[in-house]
């Protein structure tokens, strides 16, 4: 269900890699403002500290975790894992096309 995530807590998470974020716990109500669940965390890191609402998703008034709308989240992700299942797909098709021929040796 579609929402308002409200940042109440908020830790710095650290990285090895420098890419520092902001972890954040709060509240979230429906956008049809049907339920409200007071403790919340939000299944992703911040760059700066939000200071308005951010949209979110919830699975139901019983949800602990919200997802962000923002589809560009999985893209890059999504699409090397398509690329790889493609090209694995790829070496499969072409090792069992292979004419038996070009597998046995020729004499020297």
């Amino acid at each position: 269900m579609a929402g308002q995530f409200r940042a109440e807590r908020c830790e710095v998470s650290g990285s090895r890699h420098g890419d520092d974020g902001w972890l954040r716990n709060g509240s979230f109500e429906a956008d049809d403002h049907a339920f409200r669940i007071d403790r919340v965390e939000v299944d992703t890191t911040f760059d700066k500290q939000p200071t308005e609402p951010v949209a979110t998703f919830v699975d139901g008034p019983t949800s602990t975790t919200a997802v962000e709308k923002d589809n560009g989240v999985w893209l890059l992700p999504g699409g090397t894992g398509l690329v790889c299942l493609l090209a694995g797909a790829w070496n499969i098709r072409s090792a069992v096309k292979r004419p038996r021929e070009a597998l046995v040796a020729a004499p020297a």
